[in-house]
């Protein structure tokens, strides 16, 4: 039996997390700072990366010879992802 190991697809599915996060995190004061354009760029960027981040969570949890460190960590952060953002759906649909 071979030994398992993180591969490509756990570090793009880790990178592609926080990259979603940093971008929460940091699209209002880049939409502050800027145009209208780049915020709607930010946001699109954001509910597509977290799209792709479910899509390589099923390709990284689906590979047996992958070591899941990386990908529980990465999926934790794309759960707190969809937690926000299904969260600032809910404010905007009920309470604006």
């Amino acid at each position: 039996m071979e030994e398992k190991k993180s591969t490509w697809k756990g570090y793009v599915f880790l990178t592609l997390s926080v990259l979603v996060s940093l971008s929460m995190v940091l699209l209002d004061p880049i939409a502050t700072l800027t145009t209208e354009i780049v915020g709607s760029i930010f946001v699109w960027f954001i509910l597509s990366g977290t799209v792709v981040s479910i899509i390589l969570a099923i390709i990284s949890f689906s590979d047996d010879m992958e070591k899941k460190v990386i990908p529980v960590t990465a999926l934790v952060l794309t759960l707190v992802n969809v937690i926000v953002i299904l969260f600032f759906f809910w404010f905007g649909t009920n309470l604006a």
